[in-house]
């Protein structure tokens, strides 16, 4: 192949599928609290499901329209998780439930079971702009991963694998692994946990074959001998820990085969004996049992427990004798079947790892589980309530068009889906049941405004509309509106609509009861257009004067009617290239005329929104075709339009009840990674906008409200079902209150206990505030516990909750802390040592005076105590001591000592000292002989002990740290000892270790501070060593830090240092503080189009930079509070604003810039698909803002430059158009798909192009 590489001007350049990390705080929560699916659950692909081998209650599933679905109740309930984007796989933690993983735009973690999620790779780790395919832990060592990486296109169910790594370190860093074939689809991965870790056997399927890595996936090698082929649909192993055996089911033309390998894949065996199907395509096993084997046919599920020698039907698919369905198989008009085994992405079975009894099935509308190894299988995708009425289990997973509610009750709803058709509910939206109106794919509903009875719907046989990928077929397809009688129980067909998708019903409200006035849209094909029915919609006429392109191609897809009775059409754009508009009819729809010309604002219009007093006021919203979508907006009845929302993807414009100037808007892009998604609201007539992020759900279409609460709003949206908000607000209460003591005094360190409907536990803060939020109505305990402390009351009790429950208070005494310590002398102030002092009352104890003539008595409880000193010889004055009671820390209770005694008694009294001289206060000097005591230096440097009777005694300096001299000195006493002084020379100290982090890695530039006798810092080094030398015997603090990490130990405690400390390690774990902020935003053009690669700095606190990614995005993370100043940088370009200035920044911001300067304004490829040998070309649409250098090349899907169309060309201001006729040198170029890069400038552009021959 001539020319060059794909990867030179931008660096590795996957451009058409390069996203950045979003800042999910998903890392994300999901915002449940607010959200929520509602409907009949299921009736859309699930695909990928995965089962925890830690605990099997836990599963995932993936929906091809983009929703991820977690449950930790084995179906029982799910919550939706929103990445921004497509998710292809999951893996889990082999040990712990609550850490799985889920590749996506990157990869994302959650260590909480679901509930939040965080990136947990990088483009570094994915190889560059490449997404996640796969991802496997080792089932022994969490620390091990092996990650796949390349493109994935999930609504093209298909992936193209780039490069692979692994990492041994949890992830810190990730090495490259060689061998696998690159272009080439990956399967599954699986990693043996039979043998070393160190040399981990590793397989991983693809279409071009098995590979097997011996050395823990550095490197991998073929595995196919024994093979019919290389096309493998699926592969699954399992190892007992005495045998490994490996399944995998092999595709393409009629060599449908399954395989197994007990021999490391040495080679391979295929399973013909007794097969009831040659048709493999699933197969799955576990680690428990290897032996037992289930694979599907596309129809059935069978099972062997003896690796394949014998084989049982455990789901017949078309009888589903053992399974509990839900609405799926029992109401009988549904032939939902496994996902068609296509481009080998749809893999419909899951088992779980460590429990092969634990085993689920997916298809285009449902998730099956069996408990028992296939015997009997239980739907999780719907709830059965009874009467034919069913509700959602939070797998919400279609596509919705229209919520429509009763105007007499707005308790009963209807609403319209893809694919299931249309349901109703008479319990606000708890249950449903399905109204068979003939047809699966509905689009209008409307029920009469006086007559609860009488209800229409539209259908038609396209769905996916009004996406660009159906405006070719869509016009021919057939459709039409039903009316019911009987609340939709049974239904009627109408006469004089053209057979074609009707797409939208209006009614006339002020028309009579009994014969409606009723206006219809119908799409495309040359009786498109406007219809209308005078007697209650059951017979229609075509109403279509002054719409251009009447009886050609009309694609009409809303009818919507103002306050006035104006009425108002929205044309689509046909895909012959006809541009939409929007039309008024003031007559009743005699006569229409455009309001939106194909000259004016977008030119794929989508709906429009009425002021509901003013018609001069009108907004309309839609998507970017040649010009540019988002919302426009008129004020003076269409002659002139307004972009006030600059969006690309804007599906439905609907205004709040009430308030005019309150709108929301849909964004629905239809693509596995939209750069757009949720919902945009206004509140000031679309002065400013402002995203609802917490919907769940990316692609939201039109805002629909309750009529009794505007602020309940339900969702429909592009493959997520209908989000509301309606059952999400539930009533919470909360618990709060002080622990303090008996003088108001925080009692700091005590835990406080919640029991009960939920359980909690919360530590006092230093005020002693507890509290508990979020409690739903239920009974409560809440009780104080600190060690050694006794709480009033000793609990509280809410026997329910029913209110928020403040100034909740405890008392906590002090049962342990009182001390009782003092001092036994003579008269001359000569301590007495060894005293015997007993304690008696409350609690019992003895203790004997040191050499300083101390005593101490700790851990006493409030009660009675007395005191009672006693030494042969000796007198004491007071006799005794008694508290009644002890309540407080008594010091100094002071005794005098008389001796009474006639044997005669001795000292002996020296100083210590240094070398140089200097005294040294609070050096022990320790007695031993006759007697054993201790005493301490004064202030002057001298000990004494005195009272001794004659004998033989020791005394030895022992405080550490310290060298003495002479060496310890020994006495037959008989007179006393004066002047008996040591020299002490101090000896030197050092403290070292390593800090790391949660992985075992070495953390560098980690501050570590020494305080006490010396207060000095150290920074590790590279390897995270760190070391304090020459320090003397003396108290010291070592404390760690490094912003955004925690470390345990928090910090390490030297009493006394005396002896060199090695091995006084720490651990740091990435914690960001909840004080830090972040600024982000976008850098587009003029057109809305991203500026990548666009230099953004930061000045002020910190001083950085960074680059906009392939959206547009920058981000500058863990900003303390303080000013800043951020601005783009660029030398050919000029930015609104110039730069934007954060005064004290204390909360995340936001801010977009926008450049002047962008060259070109769209981009269109026309005949994408197309056949080179039959004389067909591709064109290349695109206009000019400017005149400038165009360049527009042709590459594989691997970055081969194929031919230039335009090489650096100079265009001229305008519209411009060239063609491919898919040759390279003059040869016609092989059948595919091709990407068609367009540079002007700093635009880029990727579009995607497919030759057929």
């Amino acid at each position: 192949m001539t020319g060059s590489r794909l990867l030179s001007q931008d660096g590795l350049l996957r451009f058409f599928l390069a996203f950045s990390v979003f800042t999910l705080a998903l890392i994300c929560s999901p915002a449940q609290a607010e959200w929520s699916g509602m409907g009949p659950g299921g009736g859309g692909g699930m695909h990928n499901s995965a089962i925890s081998p830690v605990d099997s209650d836990i599963m995932t599933v993936n929906c091809d329209m983009g929703g991820y679905y977690v449950t930790n109740d084995a179906g029982t309930t799910w919550r939706t998780i929103d990445f921004g984007g497509m998710t292809y796989s999951t893996a889990f933690h082999p040990t712990d439930k609550n850490t799985f993983y889920a590749c996506a735009r990157y990869v994302y973690r959650t260590t909480d079971g679901g509930v939040t999620w965080s990136a947990f790779t990088n483009s570094t780790a994915q190889g560059g702009s490449y997404y996640p395919i796969m991802m496997a832990v080792d089932p022994e060592n969490s620390s091990f991963m092996f990650l796949t990486s390349g493109y994935f296109w999930v609504q093209e169910r298909d992936n193209e694998f780039n490069n692979a790594k692994y990492t041994t370190n949890g992830g810190s860093t990730w090495n490259s692994s060689t061998g696998l074939t690159s272009d080439t689809t990956i399967i599954s991965i699986f990693i043996d946990q039979d043998g070393s870790s160190s040399t981990r056997n590793i397989y991983v399927a693809t279409t071009n074959g098995l590979f097997k890595s011996t050395n823990n996936g550095a490197t991998f090698s073929s595995a196919n001998t024994g093979l019919s082929g290389t096309e493998i649909y699926d592969m699954s192993g399992g190892s007992d820990g005495t045998l490994t055996t490996i399944y995998m089911s092999i595709v393409g033309g009629s060599s449908y085969s399954l395989y197994r390998s007990t021999n490391n894949a040495a080679n391979w065996t295929r399973l013909t004996s007794g097969l009831p199907s040659n048709w493999p395509f699933d197969v799955k096993t576990s680690n428990d049992s290897p032996q037992t084997i289930y694979y599907t046919d596309g129809t059935n599920i069978y099972k062997s427990i003896n690796s394949g020698t014998s084989w049982s039907t455990v789901m017949n698919g078309n009888t589903h004798t053992n399974v509990t369905d839900g609405w799926v198989g029992e109401t009988g008009t549904f032939t939902f079947g496994w996902a068609i085994p296509f481009d080998h992405r749809y893999h419909c079975l899951s088992i779980c790892p460590s429990d092969s009894t634990k085993v689920a099935w997916t298809d285009d509308g449902r998730f099956t589980r069996s408990e028992n190894g296939g015997t009997t299988w239980t739907a999780r995708y719907s709830n059965d309530e009874g009467s034919d009425q069913w509700s959602t289990t939070g797998l919400n997973v279609t596509t919705t068009y229209d919520v429509c509610f009763d105007p007499s009750n707005p308790d009963t709803i209807f609403v319209s889906y893809t694919d299931i058709g249309l349901w109703k509910s008479v319990d606000a939206g708890e249950s449903w049941f399905y109204c068979d109106t003939g047809n699966h794919n509905a689009y209008a509903v409307v029920v009469d405004p006086t007559n609860s009875n009488k209800v229409w719907v539209s259908y038609g046989s396209v769905h996916d509309l009004p996406e660009t990928k159906v405006l070719n077929t869509a016009p021919s397809g057939v459709g039409g509106i039903r009316y019911s009688t009987n609340g939709g129980t049974s239904w009627n067909a109408t006469t004089g609509l053209p057979g074609r998708i009707v797409t939208d019903i209006v009614i006339d409200p002020t028309s009579t009861a009994g014969s409606r006035t009723m206006y219809a849209s119908v799409f495309g094909g040359t009786t498109g257009g406007a219809y209308k029915s005078t007697d209650d919609g059951h017979s229609w006429t075509a109403i279509n004067s002054g719409i251009t392109g009447a009886g050609n191609s009309t694609n009409a897809w809303r009818i919507n009617r103002g306050a006035d009775g104006a009425l108002y059409l929205v044309v689509m754009p046909t895909y012959a290239g006809l541009d939409g508009v929007i039309y008024k009819s003031t007559n009743g729809g005699t006569s229409w005329t455009a309001i939106k010309t194909t000259s004016q604002a977008m030119d794929y219009p989508l709906d429009i929104a009425i002021h509901p007093s003013d018609a001069t006021i009108l907004y309309i919203c839609g998507y970017t075709d040649d010009r540019s979508g988002g919302v426009y907006k008129t004020t003076n009845g269409g002659t002139t339009w307004t972009r006030v929302l600059s969006m690309d993807h804007t599906h439905g414009i609907n205004m709040m009840p009430g308030d005019p100037n309150t709108l929301y808007v849909g964004i629905s892009q239809d693509d596995d990674f939209p750069t757009q998604r949720h919902i945009y609201y206004t509140r000031n007539a679309g002065s400013t906008w402002v995203e609802m992020s917490t919907i769940p759900f990316r692609a939201c279409r039109n805002i629909f409200f309750n009529p009794s609460d505007a602020n309940k709003m339900y969702v429909t949206t592009f493959g997520g079902g209908v989000q509301t908000n309606a059952f999400s607000i539930a009533q919470t209460y909360s618990i709060s209150g002080y622990v303090r003591d008996a003088a108001s005094l925080a009692v700091t360190g005590t835990t406080v206990t919640l029991s009960g409907s939920s359980s909690a536990t919360t530590l006092v803060n230093a005020s002693g505030y507890f509290e508990f939020t979020g409690l739903v109505s239920g009974n409560y305990t809440v009780a104080p516990s600190k060690n050694k402390y006794a709480f009033t009351p000793g609990n509280r009790t809410y026997l329910p909750l029913s209110t928020v429950m403040t100034s909740q208070d405890f008392t906590g005494v002090n049962m342990a802390t009182q001390t009782i310590s003092g001092y036994i002398k003579n008269s001359s102030s000569v301590a007495v040592s060894g005293v015997s002092v007993a304690l008696s009352g409350q609690a019992s104890s003895t203790t004997i005076t040191d050499g300083n003539g101390y005593y101490l008595f700790t851990d006493l409880s409030t009660g009675t105590y007395t005191l009672i000193p006693t030494k042969t010889d000796f007198s004491f004055s007071p006799s005794s001591l008694t508290f009644t009671p002890l309540v407080t820390i008594k010091q100094n209770q002071n005794l005098t000592a008389t001796y009474v005694g006639s044997s005669p008694q001795y000292m002996i009294t020296g100083t210590i000292l240094t070398s140089s001289g200097t005294v040294l206060e609070g050096i022990t000097v320790a007695l031993s002989g006759a007697e054993n005591t201790t005493a301490t230096t004064n202030s002057s440097g001298q000990y004494v002990f005195a009272f001794l009777y004659a004998g033989n005694y020791t005394v030895t300096p022992v405080q550490a740290g310290w060298v003495y001299s002479p060496a310890p000195r020994n006495y037959t006493l008989s007179a006393d000892q004066s002047a008996q002084d040591y020299t002490a020379t101090a000896v030197k100290y050092g403290i070292s270790g390593q800090v790391v982090d949660s992985n075992s890695q070495p953390m560098a530039s980690v501050t570590v501070t020494l305080v006490g006798a010396t207060t000095t810092t150290v920074t590790t080094d590279a390897t995270g060593l760190f070391e304090f030398t020459n320090l003397n015997a003396a108290g010291y603090t070592l404390t760690p830090a490094k912003t955004s990490y925690t470390f345990a130990p928090v910090n390490r405690v030297y009493t006394l240092l005396s002896a060199t400390q090695t091995a006084q390690n720490f651990t740091g774990t990435l914690s960001v503080s909840t004080a830090t902020y972040s600024i982000s935003g976008y850098v587009r053009d003029s057109t809305n189009r991203v500026l990548s690669g666009i230099t953004m700095a930061i000045e002020g606190a910190i001083s950085s930079t960074t680059v906009t990614d392939s959206l547009g995005l920058y981000q500058f993370t863990h900003l303390s509070a303080g000013n800043y100043t951020i601005a783009p940088v660029a030398a050919d370009l000029t930015f609104t604003p110039e730069e934007k200035v954060y005064t004290s920044l204390s909360a995340n911001q936001t801010q977009d810039f926008t450049s002047a300067s962008a060259l070109t304004s769209s981009v269109k490829v026309l005949n994408n698909i197309f056949k080179p040998l039959a004389g067909e070309k591709t064109t290349v649409e695109f206009s000019n803002n400017t005149a400038g250098n165009v360049s527009i090349y042709v590459y594989s899907l691997n970055g081969d430059l194929i031919t230039k169309i335009l090489d650096n060309s100079y265009q001229t201001a305008g519209y411009h158009r060239v063609d491919w006729d898919g040759k390279n040198l003059g040869k016609y170029v092989p059948s595919g798909i091709y990407l068609v890069r367009i540079v002007a400038g700093s635009y880029k552009q990727m579009k995607k192009v497919c030759v057929i021959k």
